[in-house]
């Protein structure tokens, strides 16, 4: 028998694609609907489960983890289970395996529709990644709607349709709407996606980059909402009780240096923040060397433009009041998606 629950809260399942830049705001993001009372099925593979950073134990109750196991694909390496284990070129190996959960997860929505998972009542709504173009046809049968959660900025979404680009970057757009061993382009994905959700959740808020929501809701044709930064509480508290300039620096760098590989900042979003500036690269295959960021670094060290800004950048990460307000406007956003 499904546990009994209030009748405000949701039973959200959380599901994001195999890399741990997009595994980390995922979680951070459930955390924060969590901590609200909503009941969370968050869903991986094994591994990628077990390098997950621990739940609070006050949460322990609300998050729970479902693990889907990886089909095994030739050529991909064993155990490889993230964007993190693999270099790029196998990608879109891992896409192929990716791919392979869709029957396990078929079978766990099915169950968990059906009561008989003996955890939660029925979910009211999956929130997806890019990757997921197969999922929402298998929730649409069960009649739960999806929304897509868009790690990275909104401005993003934009920046796409650029014409000044470099040729490295304009070459592998190109190959990203190719499709590959998989049978579909990375492009082709995320437009399948994107089509196939019911609402959209950017991963930004009007301090950052402005109120470009209501724009995406007319480029999207469905709700665009923000989630606000989804920065770890547990960053900025140590920040916040560092007692000088030094402790603070060395409370950020030890963040930074847990977490996982390739899941930094967009370096355009920053240089167009103005709190950081793009290492100059080779036009035509994006390199550099050790003297194009020594320059870039002395550059941002002395204009204290750079600082101003990265300190403003910080009263907004730090606004727990403003952060809080984005997601409790989500939450109930998911409840009426929930109840159309």
């Amino acid at each position: 028998m499904a546990e009994t629950r209030e009748s405000s809260s949701l039973h959200i399942v959380v599901f994001p694609w195999l890399a741990f830049g997009h595994i980390t705001p995922f979680l951070e993001l459930s955390v924060q609907l969590a901590k609200r009372g909503h009941a969370i099925s968050f869903v991986s593979t094994p591994r990628n489960i077990a390098r997950m950073r621990p739940i609070a134990p006050e949460l322990a109750g609300r998050i729970r983890t479902i693990s889907l196991p990886l089909p095994s694909v030739e050529g991909l390496p064993e155990g490889a289970e993230s964007t993190a284990d693999i270099p790029p070129e196998k990608a879109e190996l891992l896409e192929v395996a990716f791919d392979g959960l869709a029957p396990h997860f078929s079978s766990f929505l099915a169950e968990a529709c059906s009561g008989g998972d003996g955890s939660h009542n029925k979910p009211d709504c999956v929130i997806v990644d890019y990757a997921h173009h197969w999922l929402p046809p298998i929730a649409d049968l069960h009649k739960v709607p999806c929304a897509l959660f868009f790690t990275f900025p909104a401005s993003m979404i934009t920046s796409f349709s650029s014409t000044k680009r470099p040729r490295y970057e304009t070459a592998m757009l190109a190959r990203s709407s190719e499709p590959n061993a998989s049978g579909i382009s990375g492009t082709g994905r995320h437009r399948e996606t994107a089509q196939r959700c019911q609402v959209a959740i950017f991963r930004t808020c009007d301090a950052f980059e402005g109120p470009l929501c209501p724009v995406l809701t007319e480029i999207f044709r469905k709700p665009a909402l923000p989630s606000g930064m989804l920065a770890p509480h547990d960053a900025t508290l140590e920040v916040e009780n560092a007692n000088a300039d030094d402790e603070e620096s060395e409370a950020l760098l030890r963040w930074l240096d847990s977490q996982p590989e390739r899941s930094g900042h967009n370096a355009r979003t920053m240089e167009e923040r103005r709190v950081g500036l793009q290492v100059a690269r080779n036009e035509e295959d994006g390199s550099f060397d050790k003297e194009d960021v020594a320059t870039t670094v002395r550059r941002v060290m002395v204009d204290e433009l750079f600082s101003r800004d990265a300190k403003e950048l910080q009263q907004i990460l730090r606004d727990r009041t403003r952060q809080e307000r984005y997601i409790d406007e989500l939450a109930e956003n998911l409840k009426q998606l929930g109840q159309n």
